[in-house]
């Protein structure tokens, strides 16, 4: 079965602590009617009384729309699936590079139920993620791990979309958010939300 996986992170990649975030959270939303999640978010912009080209962004909204937004997750079965960073305890070189550490964490994210698939559609944040002193970006060191490493023979398709045209992606910001909120905030309210959905949930560098 083919399916279609948004990608997006909350916190920072910063290590300016105490103005960094304690950590980053990288989740992904796994969606098997996409243009179902498209209307119902249009439908939900018309129950908030919000113009079309309005782009639901966690950071910004209201609690009362971030909820309303994350209560689609459980109406419409899609399936959660988070990794998330304490960063105070990652390695150097990840501090040194800190898109290597979103790559590494995505890919840490990914693979496993990459693997597990015959044909994904997966949708990231648009974003410069290329890595210093390496000759590849994201999209071609998530395929080294999937297909060189893991010898995994699925179809997998990789676009970059701006978060402003594509609902999927700022559902998985949002959905990004309730995650970070509960482990940066102690702020359970959007995590309690879609906490049916969540299938896998792990941490790095755990003190």
């Amino acid at each position: 079965m083919s399916r279609t996986i948004y990608l997006d992170e909350s916190g920072d990649l910063g290590f300016s602590f105490p103005a960094s975030s304690q950590y980053l959270t990288i989740a992904c939303i796994t969606v098997s009617n996409p243009r179902g999640l498209r209307k119902n978010m249009r439908r939900l912009k018309e129950a908030l009384r919000l113009p079309r080209d309005v782009e639901f962004k966690a950071t910004k909204d209201t609690w009362e729309t971030r909820r309303r937004l994350l209560g689609l997750v459980p109406k419409l079965d899609i399936e959660v699936r988070s990794l998330s960073v304490y960063k105070p305890a990652a390695y150097q070189m990840f501090r040194d590079n800190t898109n290597s550490l979103y790559n590494y964490t995505a890919a840490a994210l990914l693979v496993r139920y990459l693997c597990a698939s015959s044909s994904v559609s997966l949708v990231v944040d648009q974003r410069e993620l290329k890595v210093k002193g390496l000759p590849y970006q994201f999209d071609e060191y998530l395929r080294f791990r999937v297909f060189d490493e893991e010898q995994a023979t699925l179809s997998l398709s990789i676009a970059h979309e701006d978060s402003f045209v594509s609902p999927g992606v700022q559902l998985a910001d949002c959905v990004a958010n309730a995650l970070w909120r509960r482990l940066e905030r102690a702020d359970r309210a959007g995590y309690e939300v879609i906490l049916p959905q969540i299938r896998s949930e792990r941490r790095l560098f755990e003190p």
